[in-house]
């Protein structure tokens, strides 16, 4: 095997017009319109890293979507699910969240596969395994047993969940966006630190799925913590309306400081303070929950990205080229919201509409 692995190495590296390393919907829009003009285009991901959505069998159920795909997911099934009637019918919470899950799968499968064929009917060649940049930006070495050399290299390496220090995250009771989708149990109850859009709307989902929601705070004011995301008013009115509607209960003012997580069915306890020290103002210091979710925002997964590609001295000859995609997030207007990211939206349109509107390029010696 290892002489195997030598001679593959050794071999010389395939030509190719544009390797595109990462499949969410930047990567499989940009490489099906580099097929459409012409160019011979590989399109390398590694779901196994990224914490995407996977069937039992293997199947990367997260192809081709955005990296908030389950929440999606889980809000549409939502909306078709009445967990209170469920139990009244008398199936139990297990059985419940089983159908839950099944339904989610159901629609990230239809998503991915529609996608894959999208790729696959471009003449993309699709490459599952882990790619590094080498030979100072020329290669592209894949599992470490495969080389390309592209003209062009666009990197749509996507994002990750922020996690904040101190947090025992464990995904199995304490969760981030990313490894909620493990979320084995339906919670009757769960704390949400977050301020933000994916924090609101997983308090919407599970309050939809009949759990008591409590969503933490840090600013006094959450109308002023939506502004800082670039919600005007009037929507930021709008969503704490909503939020009032459903019987989300917001603790202001506080954050998470310290956790006791035993094994189910004990509850989670959540000890809150106020930012910067203090007891927390009214008479909420600690929650009792079936689950914690920490939602505080995300970061691009460009690690070492420039040093990776910098790993020998020689240069890269003129034409060689290394992009990055950067997502450019644009001020909430008073129109009304996108279906980009609907599911009930063709896997196409969501997929092209969602890139087209917030993607842009540039070279990684830029960053």
């Amino acid at each position: 095997m290892t002489a195997l692995v030598a001679l593959l190495l050794a071999l010389p590296a395939r030509a190719l017009d544009l390797a595109i390393v990462g499949a969410g919907p930047v990567g499989t829009s940009a490489a099906l319109r580099a097929a459409e003009l012409g160019k011979s285009v590989a399109l390398i991901d590694a779901p196994e890293f990224s914490g995407a959505l996977s069937a039992a069998d293997g199947e990367d159920l997260s192809f081709g979507a955005p990296s908030g795909l389950f929440s999606k997911a889980l809000r549409d099934t939502a909306k078709k699910f009445s967990v209170e009637t469920l139990r009244q019918m008398g199936l139990d919470d297990t059985s419940i969240w089983d159908q839950i899950k099944f339904s989610c799968a159901s629609l990230a499968r239809a998503n991915a596969r529609a996608a894959f064929l999208d790729v696959e009917s471009a003449g993309v060649e699709y490459i599952r395994g882990k790619a590094v940049l080498a030979d100072g930006g020329q290669t592209v070495c894949i599992d470490n047993q495969r080389k390309l050399s592209p003209d062009n290299i666009l990197l749509c390496t996507g994002s990750r969940p922020f996690r904040i220090p101190g947090i025992p995250f464990d995904g199995k009771r304490i969760f981030e966006s990313d490894s909620i989708n493990t979320l084995t149990y339906l919670p009757k109850s769960i704390a949400i630190t977050g301020s933000g859009i994916v924090a609101i709307e997983f308090a919407q989902i599970f309050a939809s799925l009949g759990a008591e929601v409590t969503l933490i705070v840090r600013d006094q004011n959450p109308a002023r913590a939506l502004s800082k995301i670039g919600l005007d008013k009037d929507i930021a009115a709008a969503v704490l309306a909503d939020l009032k509607a459903k019987r989300i209960r917001t603790v202001k003012g506080a954050e998470a400081v310290a956790f006791e997580v035993p094994e189910r069915p004990r509850p989670v306890v959540v000890k809150l303070q106020a930012p910067g020290g203090g007891p927390v103002k009214g008479s909420v210091q600690e929650l009792r929950v079936d689950a914690y979710l920490a939602a505080v925002g995300r970061k691009p997964n460009t690690d070492n990205l420039a040093r990776r590609g910098a790993e020998s001295s020689r240069r890269p000859p003129r034409h060689r080229r290394v992009l990055i995609s950067v997502d450019f997030p644009r001020r909430a207007s008073r129109r009304p919201a996108s279906n980009s990211m609907n599911m009930e939206t063709s896997p196409w349109t969501a997929r092209c509409a969602a890139a087209r509107r917030s993607t842009r390029f540039m070279p990684l010696e830029m960053l």
